[in-house]
């Protein structure tokens, strides 16, 4: 009996044991698995979530990149607009700058001429008197005698005579 008993002990044991080992999975597919699992799908959902939010920011990516080179070439394009929009008015600006100069020496020009013809004229009010005083003086003195005017008149179509054969 004493072999019976050791091999139910041994039975027991193994009975035992197996109850043990069962109520350890039982345990542990009951808390500790579902956690594993529940943290694995978890894990699973927000790497999928990451791989959408790849997705969706290289998308936006590849958006922002062709909104920034279209706006690069849209600036170049500005950029150019500026230049040459500088150069026409500082040409503008010299061609102003040149007519008011041309002006500015017309002007100067014009009272120049003003005043020379001015002085001129004031020169001419004052002399002309004078002259013709002078002159009728010596026209008297010349022509006093009579023959005096007709030599005079011979001379000076003697002398046109010269000028246009000439």
């Amino acid at each position: 009996m004493l072999g019976n008993s050791s091999i139910i002990a041994i039975l027991f044991r193994l009975i035992n044991f197996a109850i043990f080992i069962g109520l350890g999975v039982f345990y542990f597919r009951r808390s500790v698995f579902a956690k594993i699992k529940q943290k694995m799908l978890d894990e699973q959902e927000e790497k999928q979530s990451l791989v959408i939010r790849i997705h969706d920011l290289t998308v936006e990516f590849h958006t922002l990149d062709q909104s920034l080179q279209e706006q690069n070439r849209l600036c170049r394009s500005l950029e150019n607009k500026v230049i040459l929009w500088r150069s026409r008015v500082d040409e503008e600006r010299y061609a102003l700058e040149r007519e008011k100069q041309n002006i500015y020496k017309r002007v100067q020009a014009r009272v120049v001429r003003q005043e020379n013809e001015q002085l001129f004229a004031s020169a001419l009010a004052t002399i002309a008197p004078q002259s013709i005083e002078q002159v009728k003086k010596r026209l008297v003195d010349t022509f006093i005698e009579e023959g005096r005017g007709t030599e005079y008149i011979d001379a000076i179509v003697a002398h046109l005579d010269q000028e246009y054969r000439s």
